[in-house]
């Protein structure tokens, strides 16, 4: 992949989460609104299914620990980036550590978090995909004054699907994500 063909690929990213990161009413006093705990994870509506696959409910646990974790380094942006290598690897830790970057280098801060709506897994060809719905209404991203970034016709629901992989060590990780339509 080019250069320009990758920030085009990271610009469509960062437009997509830009476009799902506020509040619907972005005029309300963010004051009033707290940032997650650094150890949030959004819970996610597991099916049965998935329940008895290990590889699929990791799979899924796999994205509910990287929207947590995107949560609190957006909310915090003291905490390493570093961290990202713990859920994620390949396009989708670049992506996320290029729009984490970008936000910290605007002065952008995230308040609130991310709830995963539904999640499933599938193994097809031998990949783990998750298809999962993120409502994001509950979120914000803000300027150093505290004053919302974020178009105000955004979406509050975005689905994303995901690769997931199992890594060498047993865990699992996010290696590709991409934002699809409004669920």
């Amino acid at each position: 992949m080019t250069i320009h063909a990758r920030r085009a690929v990271v610009g469509v990213a960062i437009a997509a989460v830009l476009a799902t990161a506020a509040c619907t009413n972005p005029e309300a006093p963010s004051a009033t609104t707290t940032a997650p705990p650094p150890t949030a994870t959004p819970t996610a509506m597991t099916s049965s299914t998935t329940a008895a696959d290990p590889q699929l409910a990791g799979a899924e646990a796999a994205v509910a620990r990287l929207w947590g974790l995107v949560d609190a380094l957006g909310a915090d942006p003291k905490r390493s980036l570093d961290e990202l290598t713990t859920v994620a690897r390949d396009q989708s830790l670049e992506t996320w550590r290029e729009l984490l970057t970008q936000r910290r280098r605007q002065g952008h801060r995230q308040i609130g978090s991310t709830t995963i709506v539904s999640s499933e897994a599938a193994s097809t060809g031998g990949k783990l995909t998750v298809d999962t719905c993120i409502d994001v209404s509950k979120t914000n991203l803000v300027d150093k004054d505290g004053k919302s970034v974020v178009a105000a016709n955004r979406s509050p629901r975005v689905r994303y699907t995901f690769v997931v992989e199992r890594g060498t060590d047993g865990a699992f990780y996010v290696i590709k994500d991409e934002a699809v339509e409004t669920c």
